[in-house]
């Protein structure tokens, strides 16, 4: 299941422009870049413990993928010469900098499940256990 369609990068587009205008007329330009991204995306989220592709992923993460779609179709499609220092690498590096602390465990992603209920997150790897009783004998006699 796709995070975002071609139209998720229209709407993104400055200025009225389409991924077509953008990939010279290219739809398997505009498919590839919406591929790459979201393997981009749900190589992070798997790396954060998630479970992926998300069935229902949250706003964050589809804005996210749009951010990198729009950046990797302006570079593969030399569309946009500024792409690289520009508004657009900006929010791409924005987009990393993001999955980046969700792969680490920085941020989580809220999912959610029938119903709106939160499902489970993540384990990020804590290890729970006990040790035997330290004996305190000579240290403390019970008062005070």
């Amino acid at each position: 299941m796709a995070y975002i369609t071609s139209a998720s990068i229209d709407k993104a587009l400055p200025d009225g422009s389409t991924a077509a205008v953008w990939s010279g007329g290219d739809s398997t330009k505009v498919e590839q870049a919406i591929e790459t991204a979201q393997g981009e995306v749900d190589g992070y989220l798997l790396s954060g413990g998630y479970t992926v592709p998300l069935r229902r992923p949250p706003e964050n993460i589809k804005n996210y993928t749009i951010d990198i779609a729009v950046y990797n179709l302006a570079v593969m499609s030399r569309f946009r010469e500024d792409a690289a220092d520009g508004l657009l690498r900006i929010k791409y590096d924005k987009a990393l900098d993001f999955l980046k602390g969700v792969a680490t465990g920085k941020y989580r992603i809220p999912l959610q499940g029938v119903g709106g209920d939160e499902v489970s997150t993540p384990s990020i790897g804590y290890k729970v256990g006990s040790r035997d009783k330290m004996k305190l004998g000579g240290f403390w006699d019970g008062g005070l």
